[in-house]
């Protein structure tokens, strides 16, 4: 039996040490480690973008939600108690006194600009009046016009030409009203309209106007 020598033995463990030291886990390049470690990283990432976004999807759902209740729970209160008014025409708020010659004529001058394709400054409208403008419309088309189902959302202020010692002048239309196409005028106190399809402007006076009261003892048919 062959005996080892020690300088012999040690060589022996040296090369059985490199042989070990030297297998392709460990002489994997570094990079590719990391890249690895990167890669895997970033597929977490990627995951939690997901599920992020899905979150953020659901809330917005929820936020949307929350607001069709918010607007049904105030559709429900101008239905309980809404201040419906009513609408009288130029005309009829002139002869009854409501209108100066004066009012008529800032009127028509932003009326007669429009028809004329000019585009004067538009007048604030406060959002509770131009609110009580669409929902009245809505009962008359609702209750006179027969269209149960109308709405506030139905009815377009088209035009605002301001307030008139409490007396709201506006354009209004719906959809369930057609209007014809063809130019025309009217002249009421010396001072004319100029409108360019079948929508007129109107009065509008709330309910909790005294004059409001005063339609109902008043032939202005």
């Amino acid at each position: 039996m062959k005996k080892w020598t020690a300088p012999a033995l040690g060589a022996l463990l040296l090369t059985a040490y490199f042989a070990c030291a030297c297998t392709p886990e460990q002489t994997e390049d570094p990079s590719q480690a990391l890249q690895a470690q990167v890669d895997e990283m970033q597929t977490q990432i990627d995951e939690l973008g997901q599920k992020l976004e899905e979150m953020q999807g659901a809330l917005d759902a929820l936020g949307q939600e929350n607001e069709a209740l918010r607007e049904q729970a105030g559709d429900f209160e101008w239905w309980r108690a809404a201040p419906y008014g009513a609408f009288v025409s130029l005309a009829d708020a002139y002869q009854l006194g409501w209108l100066t010659q004066d009012d008529l004529t800032r009127i028509a001058a932003i009326q007669n600009a429009l028809y004329a394709q000019e585009t004067p400054g538009p007048l604030p409208l406060d959002e509770t009046a131009a609110r009580a403008i669409r929902e009245t419309r809505a009962y008359a088309l609702r209750t006179n016009e027969r269209q149960p189902r109308a709405s506030y959302r139905d009815v377009s202020i088209d035009w605002y030409y301001g307030c008139y010692d409490g007396l709201y002048a506006a354009m209004i239309s719906d959809s369930y009203t057609g209007y014809h196409a063809a130019l025309w005028e009217e002249t009421i106190g010396g001072v004319t309209f100029r409108y360019w399809d079948g929508r007129e402007i109107s009065i509008y006076v709330d309910e909790d106007d005294p004059r409001f009261y005063e339609l109902a003892y008043t032939d202005i048919s």
